[in-house]
């Protein structure tokens, strides 16, 4: 559910062959019980990344290339999410560990995109390859076809398994409302079937709350809230959900690790955001709301307020 200013993962596939042809190289460096270097290497820029370290439980991430192009870069769960609030990208030709991470590995743990993504500084997909650390890249899941009860052994596949896990599936074949193929009814986006409404409660000196309205259950938002410098944000639907909501400058990300969503039919305080202004008056601009699996959701936009500002320009 992660554009990256598009990180709440809205993945439009347009750009060229010549560029998909150039993956991303991600893996796996030193490996212990309780750290994990993750490497890359990338023949184009990257402006933001989301991935699963499946097998381990993470605490945190620094360093790396990430840390040196400013990323900001975001552990829970089994998921690690990297992109710049001032659109810093780690540029092409670059080559080492992208990030260490910190927490409990198994020793079985490996990569998987999950529902993120290797994005391009405008938020386009790059195809990226996990080598030999890939999740899908070692023995296939078991689908126990000799119905021995044990599920252990490749040999319980005689073929080839899909990339839905079915021994000598097809693939995925259904089809949802938006056009997209997955393997099962249950991987596809909601459909919408109404607008998010965001706007301004009260406003403070220092702290304002925002507000939202939806018809649809909401996986995570992201927005500008321009004329002020925003501080630490708290409280609201998005804590209930348990969303981790972070800021910088002007924008505000709000998303779950652990797949939480606001529910439909949800109305009131969004979140609390502390801020200092920046200019006479605030207003919320380039809103993006997504459902819970990533797709963009209509969002209405309530009016600006005025703030207390005093310009001190001489």
């Amino acid at each position: 559910m992660i554009s990256l200013k598009p990180f709440i993962l809205s993945i439009t596939l347009l750009f060229t062959a010549f560029i998909y042809s150039q993956e991303v190289q991600l893996g796996f460096g030193s490996v212990n019980d309780n750290n994990a270097e993750i490497t890359m290497t990338t023949p184009v820029d990257v402006g933001g990344f989301q991935f699963d370290v499946v097998g381990s439980n993470l605490s945190g991430a620094s360093g790396g290339l990430a840390a040196d192009a400013g990323f900001t870069v975001s552990t829970g769960g089994q998921t690690v999410l990297g992109f710049s609030f001032t659109g810093s990208v780690i540029p092409g030709g670059s080559s080492g560990v992208l990030t260490n991470l910190s927490g409990t590995f198994s020793d079985n743990v490996c990569l998987d995109l999950g529902n993120g993504a290797i994005a391009d500084p405008s938020g386009n997909a790059i195809d990226v390859s996990f080598g030999d650390d890939d999740c899908n890249g070692g023995e296939p899941p078991c689908d126990d076809i000799d119905n021995d009860g044990v599920c252990d052994d490749v040999d319980d596949c005689v073929g080839e398994f899909d990339e839905c896990g079915i021994c000598n599936g097809e693939g995925p074949e259904y089809e949802c409302w938006d056009g997209s193929v997955v393997c099962d009814a249950g991987d596809c986006p909601n459909e919408p079937s109404g607008s998010v409404y965001l706007g301004f409660g009260a406003v403070g000196d220092a702290s304002m709350e925002i507000m939202m309205e939806t018809p649809v259950d909401v996986g995570g938002f992201q927005m500008d809230i321009t004329g002020t410098e925003l501080g630490q944000a708290s409280g609201g639907l998005a804590a209930d959900a348990g969303f981790t909501v972070s800021t910088g400058g002007t924008t505000m990300l709000g998303f779950s690790f652990s797949g939480g969503f606001i529910p439909a039919g949800s109305s009131g305080v969004l979140t609390n955001v502390n801020y200092t202004a920046t200019d006479s008056e605030a207003c919320l601009d380039n809103a993006v709301i997504s459902d819970t699996a990533g797709g963009s959701i209509d969002v209405e936009v309530g009016g600006c307020v005025d703030l207390d500002f005093e310009c001190t320009d001489e």
